[in-house]
């Protein structure tokens, strides 16, 4: 994944991980597999997860549009 990735593939990639075992929590070999799957680092995995686990994508959209429209205020 890189920064032009849409935000649809952002929280599939949180809801891939959300779905491996949800009783127990991730286990570290899980997310690494994950990862290299999508092409990203650890870190970036659990950034995102932090952010945006528990999302669904309108939410994720409105979420955008908030951030931005503050950021013109914050100028």
């Amino acid at each position: 994944m890189n920064r032009q990735d849409t935000q649809h593939e952002t929280i599939k990639v949180v809801r891939d991980a959300n779905c491996l075992d949800p009783e127990r929590g991730l286990c570290r070999a899980q997310v690494k597999d994950l990862c290299r799957k999508n092409r990203i680092s650890d870190v970036t995995f659990y950034n995102l997860n932090s952010k945006y686990g528990g999302m669904e994508a309108s939410c994720l959209k409105q979420m955008k549009e908030l951030e931005r429209e503050l950021s013109q205020f914050t100028r």
